[in-house]
């Protein structure tokens, strides 16, 4: 069996016949780069439902750290390096930003829908541009 990774960077907040894009496969990636539907300057995020791969991807953005349970101070095992991994987390800042616009993605969404409804009308008939 070959996992899917749904690859959903330009698809936050999109469905297809009612599921939500990053549930389909075992993991979705969403890019928040300034030209995405939301940005937060840099990073991304991963969705998935497995929890050993999410605990995985944890992981590996935390320098190959192993992350804490619940209720566990995590201060013995802040030397320990299960993997290799990397510092990919975002900063406080960037990821409030990530949070305050997530709460108006449809807002979002909706406006940049108005910018290409405008194109749209602009543009078709024109030659090249279809019908």
């Amino acid at each position: 069996e070959i996992p899917l990774i749904e690859d959903c960077c330009e698809a936050l907040g999109t469905t297809r016949r009612g599921r939500a894009c990053g549930s389909f496969g075992r993991a979705g990636v969403f890019g928040f780069y300034p030209n995405k539907q939301i940005t937060t300057g840099e990073g991304g995020m991963i969705v998935t439902d497995d929890e050993r791969l999410a605990e995985t991807c944890r992981s590996l953005r935390n320098q190959g750290r192993p992350i804490p349970r619940r209720g566990e101070h995590g201060l013995g095992t802040w030397l320990a390096h299960e993997r290799l991994g990397y510092n990919c987390r975002l900063s406080e800042l960037n990821a409030a930003v990530g949070v305050a616009q997530m709460r108006r993605l449809d807002d979002l969404i909706a406006a940049r829908q108005r910018v290409a409804r405008g194109y749209m009308s602009r543009l078709m008939g024109r030659e090249g541009m279809g019908r």
